[in-house]
């Protein structure tokens, strides 16, 4: 597994974030038993987020996940406008997409992988990943986020598109 640390460093433009978890659908699953990001019952409020802004910063682990993969019920793909994980400093929030799983953005909006706290976005073998916007890892001074590739495609697209690692805390890419 090839493994790339990186602190401070900014890739593309300078990164303006605004608050994705302000007016987010929240997370409020993955108790052990169900880390479906399809199971209406894991969102506050309940529904399964579709155009929305969406924050995970509780129930999830790197361990385990919240999971977007065709395996899942009713999964496959999941369609967003922003996302955070790990929004405060005692926050963690993690995410895995494979096995035909897919993401889409569907605004201008960041993607903020451990904003204060720890995130971490896994895109495994199948998966499809399409961000038009910013992905910040290791946002905030506290923040700690990890984007690890094992598979799958990550388009990027849009003029405005940029991806910052380590923008006041820690930013880590890993890629096998």
């Amino acid at each position: 597994m090839k493994r790339t640390l990186f602190s401070g460093l900014v890739i593309a433009s300078a990164l303006g974030l605004a608050s994705a978890a302000s007016a987010a659908t929240i997370w409020n699953g993955n108790t052990g038993t169900d880390a479906n990001w399809f199971n209406a019952n894991n969102w506050n409020p309940t529904g399964v987020p579709s155009s929305t802004a969406v924050s995970i910063n509780t129930g999830s682990s790197e361990a385990s996940p919240v999971l977007i993969n065709s395996a899942e019920t009713g999964g496959g793909t999941a369609t967003i406008t922003a996302l955070t994980l790990g929004n405060g400093a005692s926050d963690s929030g993690y995410l895995s997409i494979g096995n035909g799983g897919s993401l889409t953005n569907t605004s201008t909006s960041t993607w903020t992988i451990g904003n204060n706290g720890a995130g971490g976005l896994t895109i495994g073998s199948g998966a499809a990943v399409t961000q038009d916007r910013v992905i910040a890892l290791g946002a905030g001074s506290t923040g700690n986020g990890t984007l690890t590739m094992t598979g799958g495609t990550y388009t990027a697209g849009g003029s405005t598109c940029t991806f910052t690692v380590g923008q006041n805390g820690t930013g880590t890419v890993n890629q096998s």
